[in-house]
């Protein structure tokens, strides 16, 4: 299915808002050529910066997941002395042969050390159940 990913994100952001309309969670749009070239307009012979290379130096990174939900969470381990809370979820989905670049396995793995909950998503059921758990004192 050519939009699969899409869709997916689709229903999982509908089910968010509707769901947890009090959560904060987003879609951070980054899903654009962040190609590094300067090019030519052919017609007037004049140079410019293409927006992905605008977008980029304005902070747009690529890699990011495709859905973040601002919800700290406490974790307490039983029968442990130790406490942790995660800063937030983020969720990257994948169809069901999506593979991860290199620049989602490095931006998921730095959000896991800033105590972000991480993980990758390939199914609304999964998507759902997760984040039910995640925000169940909601």
């Amino acid at each position: 299915m050519k939009h699969e990913e899409d869709n997916l994100q689709v229903a999982c952001m509908d089910y968010l808002r509707y769901q947890y309309p009090k959560v904060l969670s987003c879609h951070i749009a980054n899903e654009r050529d962040l190609s590094r070239n300067i090019k030519t307009d052919m017609r007037t012979g004049r140079s410019y910066v293409p927006k992905g290379v605008r977008l980029k130096r304005k902070g747009v990174l690529s890699g990011m997941p495709d859905i973040l939900i601002f919800k700290p969470r406490q974790n307490k381990l039983i029968g442990e002395m130790c406490d942790s809370i995660d800063c937030g979820l983020a969720v990257e989905l994948k169809s069901k042969k999506g593979i991860l670049n290199i620049n989602q396995k490095e931006c998921l793995s730095k959000l896991h050390n800033a105590s972000w909950k991480t993980c990758v998503i390939r199914d609304f059921d999964t998507f759902k159940e997760i984040v039910d758990e995640y925000l169940k004192k909601t």
